[in-house]
């Protein structure tokens, strides 16, 4: 995924924090028209007014959420896909992670899981990363120390300067496919553990 297609699914995220707000605001400003007039009842606002479906904008949130939809959207690529081949999606509830948001977090748009199974907390950042972390004692100092490792898919590409190649991070911009590739590397920690 390159740089224009990262900002374009950012500018859409913003853009619906952005509808809601406007819905908010139309909101209150009934609820205050209300209070003040006393001669229009909420019932009687017609339907194109109300916050869900603004002028102009008729829809766009549905379409938003369905957008960052990704079981919707692998269910029914599998219900179409000609080959029969279905792609399964796991929610973090039936995985058993235990969301643990700080506020701080939350104003970040950061969500931290705990899994209890491993002990480690996954992370999801606004910006596109995913992460693991995990306390342990040093082997040394025996003091806790905290590791975090990106979970993030990488790509490299040729370094311009040199033959060599530079390794990145490929940013995953939808929240709902943050916490698939979470679901997915909490099956994988969890079958490694296993191993051991």
């Amino acid at each position: 995924m390159n740089r224009n297609e990262q900002q374009f699914y950012n500018n859409i995220e913003r853009g619906a924090t952005s509808l809601e707000k406007i819905a908010q605001l139309m909101e209150e400003s009934i609820n205050k028209l209300t209070e003040l007039t006393g001669k229009i009842e909420r019932d009687n606002v017609p339907e194109k007014t109300k916050p869900k479906d603004m002028p102009g904008f008729e829809g766009t949130l549905d379409a938003l959420d369905i957008l960052c939809d990704v079981k919707t959207i692998t269910d029914d690529f599998a219900s179409n896909n000609p080959t029969g081949k279905k792609m399964k999606t796991l929610s973090l509830k039936s995985l058993g992670l235990i969301e643990q948001t700080s506020t701080t977090q939350a104003n970040n748009g950061t969500r931290c899981f705990y899994d209890p199974l491993a002990d480690c907390d996954y992370l999801s950042y606004e910006r596109g990363y995913v992460r693991r972390a995990y306390t342990r004692s040093s082997y040394w100092t025996s003091r806790l120390v905290r590791s975090i490792y990106q979970l993030n898919k990488t790509k490299q590409t040729k370094s311009k300067y040199g033959d060599w190649y530079n390794t990145s991070r490929v940013m995953i911009p939808c929240p709902s496919a943050r916490l698939e590739r979470i679901a997915h590397c909490v099956v994988v920690y969890r079958n490694n553990l296993n191993k051991k």
